[in-house]
């Protein structure tokens, strides 16, 4: 009975020493496969990393994944199948040639400067609208009073006309209301019952035509500014005698009005039976080299 119990003992050490040694292998596993396990988790930290770098910093678990269709199209490939599809992509890459690897940072940076100007333009857009109203605000502000001031002057140079039995006009001349280069005075006359309206100028009118609507056009000027004086210099120069009496008519009338500036005319000639009144001073200078120095011109 004790041999049996013996070998019973025997038989037990023996198996406890089998365990210990399956124990023994089963650890070994465990920390062979623990250290697998932190390494593959390293490289897979690693790998992402890698991906959210060449993924504009996501990942395929993120909303925003720049590439979802992509990666839901390999997710149901095999291990095999992925290795082939690598294989494949970087035979096609190497076929390239003069690859730049610069190529998606400066894609990316010229992405970034479109979208600054965009910006940029979208604020010069909305300055120019706030400018536009701006102007528009100006404009209908100062166009009315432009009209009431040409209005003026016309009124007055189409009388003036008129009563030296012509006819008038001043008008303002523009190619468009925002073309403000194009802005100007244009003078209309005409001289002759059957001839029409006609812009002022060299070509069409005579040197003392040109003459009388520019004294009439300046007299008209004078109830839309106020100076204390003004100066006409040889203003009868290329007229005719009947326009020459005519405009020093004019010009007397106007410069002895109640309210009108003091008026300084200078002429070579001194025309005869003027109208005259009291407001009106005349001298006469006699100053030149080939007057005798024994003539003497009587002061009265």
């Amino acid at each position: 009975m004790e041999r049996a119990h013996t070998q019973q003992n025997a038989s037990k050490i023996n198996k406890l020493k089998e365990r210990e040694e399956q124990f023994s292998k089963a650890s070994a596993l465990i920390n062979r496969l623990t250290g697998l396990v932190q390494i593959t988790s390293q490289q897979i930290d690693s790998k992402a990393v890698e991906l959210r770098c060449l993924c504009n910093g996501y990942l395929p678990s993120n909303n925003d994944f720049p590439f979802k269709n992509y990666f839901y199209q390999i997710r149901n490939l095999s291990l095999e199948q992925i290795f082939e599809a690598i294989l494949d992509f970087q035979a096609r890459l190497d076929c390239m040639k003069n690859l730049n690897s610069e190529a998606i940072a400066d894609y990316q940076r010229r992405q970034a400067e479109v979208e600054e100007l965009r910006k940029t333009i979208e604020a010069k857009s909305t300055q120019e609208k706030n400018l536009d109203a701006v102007m528009s605000t100006l404009f209908n502000q100062w166009e009315p009073q432009l009209i009431k001031l040409i209005e003026t002057i016309n009124n007055k140079f189409s009388e003036f006309m008129d009563s030296l039995s012509y006819v008038g006009e001043v008008v303002l001349s523009r190619k468009d209301k925002s073309d403000f280069d194009s802005y100007g005075i244009q003078i209309m006359v005409k001289y002759r019952k059957d001839a029409k309206l006609q812009t002022l100028d060299k070509y069409i009118q005579s040197g003392g035509e040109r003459a009388v609507a520019i004294a009439i056009y300046s007299l008209s000027l004078q109830h839309i500014t106020q100076v204390p004086f003004r100066c006409v210099d040889e203003i009868n120069q290329g007229m005719d005698a009947k326009n020459e009496r005519h405009i020093f008519n004019l010009l007397s009338k106007e410069a002895t009005k109640d309210g009108s500036a003091q008026y300084l005319f200078v002429t070579p000639k001194l025309l005869l039976d003027l109208n005259y009144n009291e407001r009106i001073c005349v001298s006469v200078v006699h100053n030149s080299g080939s007057i005798k120095s024994d003539v003497i011109f009587p002061l009265s």
